[in-house]
C-alpha cells in the first residue's frame, strides 16, 4: 500500500512511529511523513500508548508493556501456555470456564472460544 501517495514508500502497514538511537542520540529523519523519536508504543490494549526508551532499556520497557521483540520466546510462550490447555475427545475444553456458560470466565476466553468455534 503507498501512505503518502503514489509516489511514496510501500509498506504493509501504516507506518505510526519510528524508534532510531545511535547510543542516546535520536538518528533524525522522516519517512512517508513519520519523524523518528525515542517514543514507542506498548501493546494495543494492555499496554501503555506512548513509551520513552533509550537503547539501554528498550527491550524491558516494552516487557513492561506486553511485547516480547524475540520470536522465538514469543513461540515459546504460546507453546507452553497452548500445553496447559487440553481439547478433549469430544472437542470440548478442559478448562471450566470454556465449558459451562454460567462460570465466570477471563475476559480473552469468551473471544477465543467464539475464535475457534470449539
Amino acid at each position: 500500500m503507498y501512505w503518502t501517495g503514489k509516489g511514496g514508500p510501500r509498506f504493509i502497514r501504516p507506518i505510526r512511529w519510528i524508534v532510531a538511537l545511535l547510543g542516546d542520540e535520536i538518528v533524525p529523519f522522516e519517512l512517508a511523513g513519520v519523524h523518528s523519536g525515542a517514543v514507542t508504543s506498548g501493546h494495543r490494549r494492555l499496554g501503555a500508548r506512548a513509551i520513552a526508551v533509550t537503547t539501554a532499556d528498550y527491550e524491558q520497557r516494552l516487557r513492561e508493556n506486553y511485547v516480547i521483540l524475540k520470536a522465538e520466546e514469543r513461540r515459546q510462550k504460546i507453546h507452553n501456555e497452548l500445553a496447559q490447555v487440553r481439547v478433549k475427545p469430544d472437542r470440548t475444553w478442559s478448562r471450566p470456564w470454556f465449558t459451562s456458560p454460567s462460570t465466570p470466565r477471563p475476559s480473552w476466553a469468551a473471544s477465543m472460544r467464539s475464535f475457534w468455534r470449539c
